[in-house]
């Protein structure tokens, strides 16, 4: 897919500009994919394999692992490259491994409530859930669990 028209069709402000028929990126915009660690996110460059970029969670803007997205680079005093992502290109989850825990179903790496029926299921069954489907569960989830891990600290 070419994610640089994609932009630029829908863009409302510069971000990719149209020259000799060929698409451009702003140098303050990038387009990569995510890789989740424990502490942040980093984003590995589509045109640049060698360069690679920190995103903090909070900046991850409901991107999961192995998400195309394109992020805007934020200046950092620090010397390392950071950036908060704006769109997400294309998705890559498709199924969510989930267990069930009294009577209820949470993803297994990150413990997120997902709010479905269960059926057929016991406690302690681990299954596979349609990912796709419920997705903005899964964003909305995230960053609840993001907030409040923030805001223990104040």
């Amino acid at each position: 897919m070419n994610y640089l028209k994609k932009i630029f069709e829908k863009q409302t402000k510069p971000i990719v500009k149209l020259e000799n028929d060929e698409y451009k990126l702003s140098s303050k915009y990038k387009i990569g994919k995510i890789k989740l660690s424990k502490n942040l996110a980093i984003l590995d460059l589509l045109d640049n394999k060698s360069q690679k970029i920190f995103i903090e969670h909070e900046n991850l803007n409901g991107a999961y692992e192995d998400d195309i997205v394109l992020v805007q680079v934020i200046f950092n005093p620090k010397g390392k490259t950071k950036a908060k992502v704006l769109e997400v290109l294309e998705r890559e989850i498709s199924n969510v491994l989930c267990i069930v825990k009294d009577s209820n179903l949470f993803t297994v790496k990150e413990n997120i409530f997902i709010d479905c029926d269960i059926v057929n299921n016991r406690d302690g069954d681990i299954v596979i859930f349609d990912g796709k489907k419920y997705l903005k569960y899964l964003e909305i989830f995230l960053m609840l669990k993001l907030m409040k891990k923030y805001l223990y600290f104040f």
